[in-house]
């Protein structure tokens, strides 16, 4: 017997700064307590000097961070920015710490960080016992994070309005659907090529979502806009146009369902993005935390998309209870993992799952493991 998931909607309307203000007050707290977060946090300290005091090494990298995005947030998505000084201003806090925050994201992705987080699949309307495309996807990620996460209604004044599940402390969010029912999940990805740019994928998904109806109007959104960042979005519209979607942070690509089913995890699979991912064989180094050290950085990746095609395969037609047992699953011997699609590891747990329905424009979430917890379900 699952537990109910207690998950609170927060709902912020205005403009972007008046929503972030918003946000910022109803999530003070959190935000608050993000300071010794951080001061105990392994992956800080994982490449922290040993000489520096924690609270040196994050007054500098912190003023690193607002040299190296501030500014391009800024210019290059002014709209988050806005909702960002809104979420500081509400919560009493200092830019300098809200933009660090942002940072966190592009800076995780970072070779010495490499963690394969998240598992998303999805079914289009033919393949769908409900008639409609179901999107899936684990949030996987350091339990550490967990007191973060946020479930939000965004009614901008000049935008389209958005059901997401997103962190206390960000602008953007990681998965969500929109009012014309377009929606985007997010893994990490882990291209190795270079990126000038200055705006977080969370942000980049934000503006897609106010501003497209379309999947095709989101990808071609995201071609144009100047994102820092690896991913592998899943997105599909309320008439059903389904991609995975692969970013690196020069290219952009995609991958069309093979007879109504796709999936993706955290490794590239077009032939352009595979040459920028990270080696098969490589490993985590020693600057990485405790627990990954030494494991090869895609295995959990590879093992996870392995289990989760196999799974798909086995049958013609997937109802949402089948899909969520295959997003609770643990393994042909029933013991979850770190490469089981329902992650259980001393790192990477999934700490929240989310499904979306875009042709009803559905949004259910939970917080925690699926094979612990049901959805709660939210809509427009």
């Amino acid at each position: 017997m699952r537990k109910k998931s207690d998950i609170q909607l927060k709902t912020f309307k205005g403009s972007h700064k008046e929503m972030g203000a918003q946000q910022g007050r109803a999530c003070v707290d959190i935000i608050k307590h993000s300071h010794s977060m951080l001061a105990t946090s392994p992956e800080l300290r994982a490449i922290k000097p040993f000489f520096l005091p924690i609270g040196l090494f994050l007054k500098l990298a912190k003023m690193k961070m607002w040299g190296d995005f501030a500014a391009g947030i800024k210019k290059d998505s002014p709209c988050q920015h806005a909702r960002l000084e809104g979420i500081a201003e509400g919560a009493g806090e200092n830019m300098k710490h809200m933009i660090f925050l942002q940072s966190m994201e592009i800076e995780m992705a970072k070779t010495h960080f490499i963690g394969g987080a998240c598992s998303a699949a999805a079914v289009a309307a033919d393949r769908s016992a409900s008639g409609e495309p179901i999107i899936i996807k684990n949030f996987d990620y350091p339990e550490f994070f967990s007191p973060t996460h946020l479930v939000r209604m965004d009614v901008p004044s000049d935008g389209y309005r958005i059901l997401a599940a997103t962190n206390a402390p960000l602008a953007g969010s990681h998965d969500s659907i929109n009012e014309h029912g377009l929606s985007i999940t997010y893994n990490y990805g882990y291209g190795q090529d270079a990126s000038s740019n200055s705006v977080p994928m969370t942000m980049a998904l934000q503006d897609t979502l106010e501003k497209c109806k379309t999947t095709a109007e989101a990808i071609e959104f995201l071609r144009k806009c100047k994102y820092n960042g690896c991913a592998l979005w899943m997105i599909c519209d309320a008439q059903g146009d389904l991609r995975s979607v692969e970013i690196s942070k020069t290219m952009v690509d995609e991958r069309k369902p093979k007879e109504g089913v796709i999936a993706h995890t955290n490794h590239y699979l077009t032939e352009r993005l595979a040459k920028v991912d990270v080696p098969p064989s490589a490993v985590y180094s020693r600057t990485n935390v405790p627990a990954l050290r030494g494991k090869r950085c895609r295995e959990s990746s590879e093992v996870r998309l392995a289990r989760l095609e196999e799974l798909l395969s086995k049958q013609q037609k997937f109802s949402e209870e089948d899909l969520i047992r295959f997003f609770s699953d643990h393994g042909a011997d029933g013991i979850g993992s770190d490469n089981t699609v329902c992650r259980h590891s001393d790192y990477f747990c999934t700490t929240l799952s989310v499904i979306l329905y875009p042709a009803s424009k559905k949004f259910k979430v939970l917080y925690g493991h699926p094979c612990e917890y049901e959805y709660a379900e939210f809509s427009f």
